[in-house]
């Protein structure tokens, strides 16, 4: 057995409150990672994109693996750093458990903020593999968590909100290009990997691999200090 009872109610505990902080986090900037999906997937300018823009479309699929997939990053993380895990260990694991959740709700949100498909249940009975683009989650989250949470756990004393806002800055900025042939790769069911990242360098150069970073990096680095001030606070009443 690897946890006793009074461990497993600890971890329980701890992942509840980081569901609840995750998807208090996700609703405060959802509009930015809205914006983000568009700018990666389209060839629209951020102009365009306002004109018609559902601040909160794709949102009720997001909030529904944002709520477990945070439950899950924060609880096993705070967990194993509180039995003296090296963050980057405790980050990479964290990272690891949540892409199995992430990646198929991901991949439904990015085909119905991009006008794919018009909601959720359309969304999952057109696609052919719900885990495409797994390994592009993992070569993602993995490494984006153990980022995080190294520089968040040597910051948090200072102040949690910007100890998050800070440390998803970095890890954002890092994995950008990984999420935008990500969010290409699975916002359709044709072309490779290989294909896609050649396609992107050829139409846009280089810099197509950042393409949407400023409002990625906005919206998931105060998602994250809005996340991580909700978890500590909530943390000193349990």
């Amino acid at each position: 057995m690897l946890v006793n009872k009074d461990q497993a109610y600890e971890l329980s505990k701890k992942i509840l409150i980081g569901g609840v902080s995750g998807a208090t986090g996700f609703t405060i900037t959802y509009p930015l990672d809205n914006i983000r999906t568009i700018l990666q997937t389209t060839d629209q300018s951020f102009g365009q994109i306002i004109k018609s823009f559902n601040p909160f479309r794709g949102y009720k699929i997001g909030i529904g693996y944002v709520f477990p997939e945070n439950a899950l990053k924060l609880g096993i993380n705070d967990y194993l750093v509180s039995r003296g895990t090296n963050p980057l260990v405790s980050g990479s694991i964290a990272g690891f458990t949540h892409s199995f959740i992430t990646s198929p709700m991901e991949l439904l949100k990015i085909r119905v903020q991009c006008h794919i498909q018009p909601d959720f249940r359309s969304a999952l009975k057109s696609c052919p593999n719900i885990w495409r683009g797994l390994q592009l989650t993992l070569m993602r989250d993995v490494p984006f968590s153990a980022i995080f949470f190294a520089i968040y756990e040597n910051t948090k004393h200072y102040n949690s909100f910007g100890a998050g806002v800070f440390s998803g800055l970095i890890a954002t900025s890092l994995v950008t290009p990984v999420d935008v042939i990500k969010t290409k790769y699975q916002s359709s069911d044709k072309g490779s990997i290989k294909k896609i990242i050649k396609e992107t360098i050829q139409k846009d150069g280089y810099k197509g691999l950042v393409k949407g970073i400023v409002p990625r990096s906005l919206s998931m680095s105060f998602m994250f200090g809005f996340t991580t001030m909700v978890f500590e606070f909530i943390k000193q009443f349990h």
